[in-house]
């Protein structure tokens, strides 16, 4: 789908001129209007200003990640919450829950943040450890027989596949959550968020995510989330439901600074989200020296209209996630600006459809996570008076349930094109 904003001004018609002076030549020529960016909506939660902020934490409540498992495998877990040590030790700690299949619930996790803790588009998905599953990619996390894989009659590993066709059946899942607002429009509604759950992650307006459209490279930042919900048929308890998001878009640009004594002044950048102007500076610290340029977030297209398919999925920053990327690029001359994640509705093949909507986020997590698990906002830590989250009981440092099966390798890696995945940092998982 095209973007689709305000129309671009056409030129108008003049009469021919007599060509006289330069100066009547100069009077035709029409200097185009200035992009002005539309103004960042401010944080209205903790969490959505924690969000906000360069080099916290990557992940979020509510999404799927690979994490480090004891042992040194990787596994697919919920992040269930998060909070910073209290001496500063670390750059922060996360409570995850694995994936699992349905009656098998393996005990939270506490993992810190860093290395251990990646995205979920960060890395392709392995194939399934059942021959039965490799032989029909067909069958889905909520049609395969659990019951009959973890019988031990066949070689495989449930907990495994169960956590990748888990993962795979919510990347297909979207929730909006936070509504700020609903319009009516003849029996119609236009309903209004703060953030929506898109596949495996958590979406904030205010943040940019990676586009599908233009190059392939291009950002959007997003001012508004708008749901549109519209009853099927005659029967108004049917929904249907469309999200469109709101924003301006930026294309990364370079300008050349052939003198590092005396860089060119760049563009104001006043209303690009603090990530990507920290994380832009983090890159032109290698980028003016090395390569004698500079580069910037260059505003192409303000206040357009995005499906919810045209997204690949949430902007990473190059300085946090693909620093060594970043510089074999600038050594081979390729810019310093890769493609280096999966997107959204890769691991499926559907990347053409927006998912279906779910009520609310744990609804896109049925069987795979214990009935009773609740997600924490906020970032204090768990403790013996938190009787909120119940949860938590179980947490174990550095244990988690079947790690006497948790070195099973993995070799056979699904791709999905070049340069667009991270590898694993080693070929183990689970």
């Amino acid at each position: 789908m095209d973007l689709v904003g305000t129309p671009v001004a056409q030129s108008p018609v003049s009469k021919p001129a007599t060509p006289t002076t330069g100066q009547q030549h100069a009077a035709q020529i029409k200097v185009p209007p200035r992009l002005e960016p539309t103004p960042l909506p401010q944080p209205r939660t903790l969490d959505q200003q924690v969000d906000s902020q360069y080099g916290k934490f990557i992940a979020r409540p509510g999404e799927v990640v690979w994490f480090r498992r004891p042992g040194g495998a990787f596994g697919l877990g919920l992040v269930v919450r998060r909070w910073s040590s209290a001496n500063g030790a670390t750059n922060g700690i996360y409570s995850i829950q694995p994936l699992s299949y349905p009656g098998h619930a393996p005990a939270q996790e506490v993992v810190e943040a860093g290395a251990d803790v990646k995205p979920w588009l960060a890395w392709s998905v392995p194939s399934c450890t059942f021959e039965v599953l490799r032989q029909n990619p067909h069958i889905t996390y909520h049609t395969a027989n659990w019951k009959a894989l973890a019988s031990g009659q066949w070689e495989g590993h449930p907990e495994v596949d169960a956590s990748i066709l888990a993962a795979k059946a919510i990347d297909m899942t979207y929730t909006p959550f936070e509504k700020l607002k609903t319009i009516p429009n003849n029996g119609n509604e236009e309903r209004h968020w703060n953030g929506i759950f898109y596949g495996a992650e958590k979406i904030w307006r205010g943040e940019p995510v990676r586009l599908r459209l233009g190059l392939g490279s291009d950002v959007l930042v997003i001012t508004e989330i708008i749901e549109r919900v519209a009853p099927v048929g005659n029967n108004p308890l049917q929904l249907n439901s469309r999200v469109e998001l709101r924003g301006d878009v930026y294309s990364y640009a370079t300008v050349p600074a052939p003198n590092p004594k005396a860089p060119p002044t760049l563009p104001p950048n006043n209303h690009v989200p603090v990530r990507m102007r920290e994380d832009m500076n983090w890159r032109n610290q290698t980028l003016l020296p090395s390569a004698g340029e500079l580069c910037y977030w260059k505003l192409i297209s303000p206040n357009q209209r995005v499906s919810l398919e045209d997204v690949k999925g949430r902007w990473y920053e190059i300085s946090v996630l693909f620093q060594q990327f970043f510089f074999d690029s600038i050594q081979k001359k390729e810019g310093g600006n890769g493609s280096w994640m999966n997107a959204r509705g890769d691991a499926t093949g559907q990347s053409k459809e927006p998912g279906t909507i779910q009520p609310d986020r744990l609804a896109a997590f049925a069987g795979a996570i214990p009935e009773q698990l609740r997600l924490v906002d906020g970032l204090d830590p768990p403790g013996d008076h938190d009787k909120s989250q119940s949860a938590m009981q179980g947490i174990e440092l550095g244990m988690g349930a079947g790690t006497g099966e948790s070195n099973f390798a993995i070799d056979d890696f699904m791709n999905f094109g070049e340069d667009t995945t991270m590898p694993f940092s080693d070929n183990n998982i689970y």
